[in-house]
């Protein structure tokens, strides 16, 4: 992991064991303990916590073939004052490093645009579309059985 990235690291196997917690949970036990305490999983939220955590575990370990014990980076919620997503949020990071080209309406000519985040922005909203397009397929598939990819995540 880059160093130099602001967010901070955990492994596959530290979020295996938190999920396994997590689902071994009853939601009133959930809901009684937490209420609106954390501000990542507001209460409307709190019941797909499960199955968030099972499908994050599965894309990294099943999809990308992320080891138990390597290096997993989170990300933000927000990006200069903008909410994003897991992915978009990878993206943007990834985007960031890079110099766009903008078309300006006025001129019609190409200058240097000094935030890179501004161009990149788009880019990163169709790559994240596409992404989230590919799992929901592919999850569809594996779900109805139509073709096994992989095991069986097992949490419990």
């Amino acid at each position: 992991v880059d160093p130099s990235f602001p967010f901070p690291t955990t492994t596959l196997s530290t979020i295996k064991t938190h999920a396994r917690a997590l689902c071994r949970r009853e939601f009133s036990e959930l809901a009684g303990s937490m209420g609106n305490s954390d501000p990542h999983t507001p209460l409307d939220r709190m019941p797909g916590r499960c199955f968030d955590s099972a499908l994050v575990v599965a894309l990294l370990g099943n999809g990308l073939g992320i080891s138990d014990n390597a290096s997993v980076s989170t990300t933000t919620e927000f990006w200069e004052g903008q909410e994003i997503s897991w992915s978009l949020g990878a993206a943007l990071r990834v985007l960031s490093t890079y110099t766009t080209r903008n078309q300006h309406l006025g001129d019609g000519g190409l200058t240097d645009n000094p935030n890179p985040l501004r161009g990149a922005y788009h880019t990163s909203i169709q790559l994240a579309l596409a992404i989230s397009i590919v799992v929901v397929v592919v999850l569809l598939v594996h779900m109805l059985n139509l073709y096994p990819l992989a095991p069986k995540l097992r949490l419990g």
